[in-house]
């Protein structure tokens, strides 16, 4: 059907037809008259659907991940403290690809009740439930040293989402700005 079409759509063209007239003649759209008439088009189209496949797998594959860290965080639900900072710690390795600390030297440097470092609400660490955050992202060149670890109440975490911490707080205050103008005295 398709080569059909194709060979009728380049009889009509050799015999000096427009775009248009052929796609009024054929009843089919102009955007078909160029992908059989045009330089090149069945290329660009091959190649913009491998784009597009290449995007499709790419999001596949960040939902899977995403899948997999959800349920590591719902075992660390069941667990006792401990074990759930073990866990807690071996994630944030994994996901920046480092393991040269424990859960001890966690505790050595932040002891068991912090305060979450993006909004100051105590954590208790033994009770809370709390996030390791990596303070530079991964994805901004951050990486899994104990240097790098902040805890977070969890939906802070999640709003920081893969910012810096200065692009976190200029969000914060654009926010603020727009919803609490009077906050601001500039």
């Amino acid at each position: 059907m398709k080569e059909e079409l194709g060979s009728k759509i380049l009889e009509l063209r050799n015999q000096g037809k427009t775009y248009n007239e052929i796609s009024s003649i054929l009843g089919c759209a102009k955007s078909t008259v160029s992908y059989w008439c045009g330089n090149n088009q069945k290329q660009k189209v091959r190649e913009r659907l491998l784009r597009q496949e290449c995007w499709k797998r790419q999001l596949m594959k960040n939902i899977s991940k995403f899948k997999v860290r959800q349920k590591s965080s719902n075992i660390r639900k069941s667990k006792d403290w401990k074990s759930k900072l073990i866990s807690a710690v071996k994630d944030f390795c994994k996901r920046s690809n480092m393991k040269n600390w424990g859960y001890k030297e966690l505790i050595n440097k932040f002891g068991t009740n912090v305060k979450c470092y993006l909004t100051g609400r105590d954590i208790d660490i033994t009770k809370d439930d709390y996030n390791l955050d990596h303070v530079v992202p991964v994805s901004k060149g951050g990486d899994g040293s104990l240097e790098n670890v902040g805890i977070t109440i969890p939906i802070a975490n999640a709003s920081k989402s893969g910012m810096t911490l200065e692009e976190y707080l200029s969000l914060c205050e654009e926010v603020l700005r727009y919803h609490k103008p009077e906050l601001f005295k500039d």
